[in-house]
């Protein structure tokens, strides 16, 4: 029996996936009886992968990052699902875990560097000798210039939401850059990976095609350089178009 004899009804409509019989040889009269190897092995694949959505973090963190999406308005669903509740709470700690070390811990801030080059630049004959001593006038006049890196994590919680239907996360946070200096960094790589499995197959399917049988030592890093420079090439030749 063919295969297109057993995916299709007697009527010519096909069969849904459960309905199809397996056959070890095209020439069998009988299907297998039981559950089919190929079934189970992919039942065991699917298995294999189905806890990992679970597992990862960047899809909550995400909408945590998300100038679109209102906080207060989710906190109030979640509310009344102590586990939705709890679950928010700790994607929250572990966001804030992983930006501190991540993103902070090795990371000079701005408003440090700009204050600090500004005073060393700053002469004897710069500062004004008026209703008090110079070093009073010194602290009055540089006071906003060294004030302490502020929380943006929680500055950016405390914004209202934006409008959905206008707003583009990427481009949001790019225009947001010099505000948010170092959680834009952030915001930036988890919302640059795809949101599904189409994206990552057509560039493992391109990957392929860039690293040949004979290009196979090729490094990961020379790899990532040659997948960046066919996607530039790729957007500029549509863009044309």
């Amino acid at each position: 029996m063919s295969s297109e004899q057993c995916a299709v009804n007697a009527d010519g409509s096909l069969k849904d996936a459960n309905e199809i019989d397996f056959y070890h040889d095209p020439d069998d009269a009988a299907p297998i009886t039981g559950p089919s190897m190929t079934k189970v092995a992919a039942h065991h694949k699917l298995s294999d992968y189905f806890y990992k959505f679970d597992e990862s973090p960047f899809y909550t963190w995400s909408m945590l990052l998300d100038p679109r999406i209102d906080r207060e308005a989710l906190e109030a669903d979640y509310e009344e699902d102590p586990t939705l509740a709890g679950h928010l709470n700790t994607s929250r700690q572990q966001l804030r875990r992983y930006f501190n070390t991540n993103y902070i811990s090795n990371h000079t801030p701005l408003q440090s560097t700009s204050s600090t080059s500004s005073i060393a630049s700053i002469g004897s004959s710069d500062i004004i000798h008026v209703d008090g001593s110079p070093q009073k006038k010194f602290k009055s006049k540089y006071h906003r210039k060294v004030d302490a890196v502020h929380d943006e994590l929680t500055e950016f919680w405390k914004l209202p939401p934006e409008d959905s239907e206008n707003c583009d996360p990427i481009v949001w946070w790019a225009g947001h850059k010099a505000m948010y200096p170092n959680l834009y960094r952030l915001a930036l790589d988890i919302f640059s990976i795809p949101g599904s499995a189409v994206a990552v197959e057509r560039v493992f399917s391109g990957g392929r095609d860039t690293i040949s049988l004979r290009r196979a030592s090729l490094s990961a890093d020379t790899i990532r350089l040659l997948m960046i420079a066919k996607h530039r090439l790729y957007l500029a030749r549509n863009q044309k178009q």
